[in-house]
């Protein structure tokens, strides 16, 4: 009797122990995926600063006005992701592009152009793609 009361003891310890270890891992990952984060904050920043640059340049050179959208951390990518959007009016019409780089490595990923009933998908867009990268 003793023996099982002890082989169920030491199963105890030892499952209670792996969700201790799965608990750190995951407190680690968690960590870790936070500190990736900040640092995206961080070249968010920066992008900005850039971007913001970039369009005083153009300014008065178009009627086209230039802005970030949306600035995230992308788990699947292992990398900072940005989407630019670019709104302008020819002849009364609105017109919006929205160009989606992968901020560390400047790779394009992509570019979609909306105008008049698809404005109203932009947003919605934005933010599928966004859940599609995290």
């Amino acid at each position: 009797m003793r023996f099982w009361l002890a082989i169920g003891v030491c199963l105890a310890m030892a499952l209670t122990g792996c969700g201790t270890l799965r608990s750190v891992k995951s407190d680690y990952q968690s960590s870790k995926e936070f500190g990736r984060k900040v640092q995206c904050e961080t070249y968010a920043s920066k992008t900005k600063q850039e971007f913001k640059e970039e369009v005083r340049e153009l300014a008065g050179k178009n009627d086209i006005f230039y802005s970030v959208e949306r600035i995230f951390y992308s788990s699947k990518r292992n990398s900072c992701v940005c989407i630019l959007r670019e709104s302008s009016v020819v002849q009364g019409e609105r017109f919006e592009d929205t160009q989606t780089l992968d901020v560390l490595t400047k790779e394009d990923l992509g570019f979609k152009s909306y105008s008049g009933n698809e404005l109203d998908n932009l947003r919605k867009d934005v933010d599928k793609q966004v859940k599609s990268l995290e």
